[in-house]
């Protein structure tokens, strides 16, 4: 449970008796693709997954169910040979900076 960043390494049976469903939901890779912004929404998080379009360290999974452990929260990408791999894809969601306003870039 400490490598999939559900529980700290200091914890007891307490914390562990304690855990939610929302808890595990949470690492699921159709959730870390939503909350990464690489979609607009988490149906459209399962339909990039299961059509092949998101890869975890440049390999393509299908999975939406699939848990995410912290080491591979950061690897979660476009798979390369996708044709969202490509940024001017038209369901891409456009990215703001921290501190940036999506008003200014529009205008």
């Amino acid at each position: 449970m400490q490598r999939y960043g559900v529980l700290k390494s200091d914890t007891n049976l307490d914390a562990i008796l304690s855990l939610e469903i929302g808890d595990i939901l949470e690492r699921r890779l159709q959730t870390q693709v939503y909350r990464q912004g690489l979609v607009h929404s988490m149906r459209q998080a399962r339909q990039f997954i299961t059509h092949g379009h998101v890869a975890i360290s440049g390999r393509r999974t299908s999975v939406p169910s699939y848990i995410v452990s912290k080491e591979e929260e950061m690897l979660i990408d476009y798979y390369k040979n996708s044709p969202l791999a490509h940024e001017m894809h038209p369901e891409r969601p456009t990215r703001v900076q921290e501190g940036d306003s999506i008003l200014d870039k529009e205008a």
